[in-house]
């Protein structure tokens, strides 16, 4: 160990919605007093093929899911965003979508728009493949304070990120095709 650092031992405690520790000190978001929960997506499903119209025209997709009805209470210290990742062609890594959506307080159901080729990046072609997961963060950005889009080496380097969805994995179709 390099001199001078300092180490410390930490105890967790950690569950997909909260996390405790019994070390003094030591701070970590979410706890049971301000559990963060899950989101996951319903549509588009697994393998979709999305009609997207030939470029320059940019290709929005509405993604619809279901989340633990604590993120759409008030006050909640927890958001839900959509984010993509380009696979084929490789982008330059995960771009996370602003605002976050909004979450039914009643039945947890969401809806967002995830955008495809956005302004400043190349447009997507018939082919393409993306990936999209549900990200819960304690981050709020929103789209007067934040400059779009937001870009990320990955799902996981998202600040304040406590979970991640399962991953969903789209092809781009022409503008003729129906989603799958």
């Amino acid at each position: 160990m390099p001199a001078g650092q300092l180490t410390a031992e930490a105890t967790l405690f950690v569950d997909p919605i909260a996390a405790t520790t019994t070390t003094p000190g030591v701070l970590i978001l979410p706890t049971v007093q301000a559990p963060a929960g899950t989101a996951e997506i319903l549509d588009p499903p697994d393998g979709a093929t999305l009609p997207c119209a030939p470029p320059p025209a940019e290709c929005r997709v509405d993604v619809h899911g279901q989340a633990s009805m604590v993120l759409g209470q008030p006050g909640t210290l927890f958001f839900v965003y959509v984010a993509v990742t380009p696979l084929h062609p490789a982008g330059e890594g995960t771009v996370l979508h602003v605002p976050p959506a909004p979450v039914d307080p009643v039945t947890g159901f969401w809806q967002a728009e995830a955008h495809l080729g956005e302004a400043g990046r190349a447009a997507v072609q018939l082919g393409d493949r993306v990936e999209i997961v549900a990200i819960v963060t304690s981050t709020l950005w929103t789209p007067d304070t934040t400059p779009t889009p937001m870009q990320f080496p990955s799902p996981e380097e998202i600040p304040g990120v406590v979970y991640i969805s399962r991953v969903i994995t789209l092809q781009v179709g022409g503008a003729g095709i129906e989603a799958r």
